[in-house]
């Protein structure tokens, strides 16, 4: 008898929702890393709205969210860590960020060059993950504010405070690695070195 029903639950004809749907362990933790993701990116944009889009150093106000994306791309991998951030900038255009479609494009594209960068000619260390984290944050916020300038909707004046942003961002970056170190290590690594 227990037999039977050990089968039944293995081909999801259980009576509870949870019973239909049987995922082993790994499957488990597989997503409830990418639910711990996407919450801390949901809370990082809520934060970033409400208090860090007043807080200004010098002119220029730190946006974490493009830190936290680009961390993830390069601690998880071109191809799911690349996945997450299209869809996570995705959202983020949808939300209103300025010049949002290109937030996505540079995002999206530079984390994934970035990552793929790290893994073929960079060792796998605390100083290579920050190295490309903050390049990337320099380049986002560089081609946005150059762009910008050729659209009219900022001026040279101005460098100074995006500057200032994007080292803010920086510092969040070093602040946000551990979380997303430790969140990205649940489920195992897919990849190796």
């Amino acid at each position: 008898m227990n037999k039977r029903f050990l089968s039944k639950l293995e081909q999801g004809k259980g009576n509870s929702f949870l019973a239909r749907l049987f995922l082993t362990r790994r499957q488990r933790q597989v997503l409830l890393k990418w639910c711990l993701l996407a919450a801390g990116y949901l809370l990082l944009q809520v934060l970033q709205d409400v208090i860090f889009s007043r807080i200004e150093i010098l002119g220029g106000c730190p946006d974490l969210v493009p830190g936290y994306l680009f961390l993830v791309v390069i601690l998880l991998g071109p191809d799911s860590g690349g996945l997450f951030v299209l869809a996570a900038s995705v959202f983020r255009s949808l939300a209103g960020a300025a010049l949002g479609p290109v937030s996505v494009l540079l995002l999206t594209v530079g984390g994934v060059c970035l990552s793929v960068f790290r893994r073929g000619y960079l060792c796998r260390s605390f100083q290579t993950e920050m190295l490309c984290s903050c390049t990337g944050i320099l380049l986002h916020q560089g081609i946005l504010f150059l762009l910008g300038i050729f659209l009219g909707l900022t001026t040279w004046e101005r460098w100074l405070a995006t500057l200032m942003g994007a080292m803010g961002a920086m510092l969040a970056c070093c602040a946000l690695y551990p979380v997303v170190k430790a969140m990205g290590k649940i489920g195992g690594e897919a990849w190796t070195e």
